[in-house]
């Protein structure tokens, strides 16, 4: 106690001896508490501005999460509006088939009971000569007109018609071949084309793929594990379009192969089985085509010059194709096409 009393007498001392000692000191400490206060000052500033910035961040974040849920609630209502959408199409795709099957029974029973009006229906039944389609038009048939197997190796598991579905166990019209082949199978183009639709789906026909060919045939290809092409792209007769699969109503591996004349299913058997060795065959089986109509159409069509012109940037080279029909007598095994180059 005594030693604290003899230091504050020495430092009383020192400041009267030195009255500007004094007013050093009382500056240092205003200068001391100043920098104090404006260091907690830019502290509680900082701490501010970073409570702003973290409240600003929890907002964004609410926001964010907030956005997220309803873009996953509008994709899993959109997810279920298509596959709706997908299976109503497919719906009536089967309900348009099942009209088609009793419109052409109802016919049928016309015919027998002799109520339909006579020549009706014999007007597109025309007798085609294949013996005197010459070899241009039908290799213009064959590869516009689907032929041919659309699918390397398959065992027919199941036919065209009314059949037990054996999924549903309903009696329905099949209107395709149910082809069996493993998973994976390459599947070819029947006919030169343009894909109209693919389509991915779990339910009905699964994947599936729709070509439109020449003269009013479609093709359908149902199941699918994958396609190798996208609609509007142009497809030549040979070309691997999908890979065969499991997918929608399906109980095992397999192609749903079908063939339509202006959307009205057939028997693709004769189709598949439609070559030039056996080029007739398909006539007789499907007479309500107006099979002659269409040899004269295509045998037309062969006969008139098309004049081709293609442009590069400033030179043009014309190209003149004329495709003539073989004068009777001649050599069928020659080369059809007659043609001709101008590169003047």
């Amino acid at each position: 106690m005594k030693k604290l009393q003899l230091a504050g007498r020495r430092w009383s001392e020192i400041v009267d001896c030195h009255p500007w000692f004094k007013t050093y000191t009382i500056s240092a400490i205003v200068v001391c508490i100043a920098l104090t206060l404006g260091t907690i000052g830019r502290f509680q500033l900082h701490q501010t501005v970073l409570d702003q910035k973290q409240r600003l961040i929890e907002q964004q974040q609410r926001k964010l999460q907030a956005m997220q849920t309803a873009n996953a609630t509008l994709q899993a209502t959109s997810h279920q509006q298509l596959d709706q959408l997908k299976t109503q199409d497919e719906q009536l795709l089967i309900q348009q088939n099942e009209l088609l099957y009793l419109n052409d029974r109802l016919v049928q029973v016309e015919q027998i009971m002799g109520i339909s009006e006579p020549g009706a229906e014999s007007t597109l039944e025309q007798r085609v000569d294949a013996a005197s389609i010459n070899s241009a038009v039908r290799s213009e048939m064959l590869r516009a007109i689907p032929s041919g197997e659309p699918i390397a190796a398959f065992r027919r598991s199941s036919g065209y018609g009314r059949r037990v579905h054996p999924v549903t166990g309903q009696v329905r019209h099949h209107s395709g071949l149910d082809l069996t082949a493993e998973v994976g199978t390459e599947v070819y183009a029947p006919a030169d084309g343009v894909v109209e639709l693919t389509r991915r789906s779990r339910t009905g026909y699964g994947n599936m793929v729709r070509i439109q060919h020449a003269f009013g045939f479609t093709t359908v290809y149902a199941h699918l594990k994958d396609f190798d092409v996208k609609q509007g792209e142009f497809v030549a007769k040979g070309q691997r379009i999908a890979w065969s699969g499991n997918t929608g109503l399906s109980t095992g591996p397999h192609l749903h192969y079908e063939v339509r004349f202006l959307n009205k299913p057939y028997n693709p058997t004769p189709f598949i089985k439609w070559s030039a060795e056996d080029f007739g065959a398909l006539f007789e089986s499907n007479k309500s085509i107006a099979w002659a109509d269409l040899v004269d159409t295509i045998a037309t069509s062969m006969e008139v010059p098309v004049e081709l012109t293609i442009r590069n940037g400033e030179s043009a080279l014309t190209l003149n194709v004329e495709a003539l029909t073989p004068a009777e007598g001649d050599d069928e095994s020659e080369t059809p096409d007659n043609t001709k180059q101008d590169n003047s």
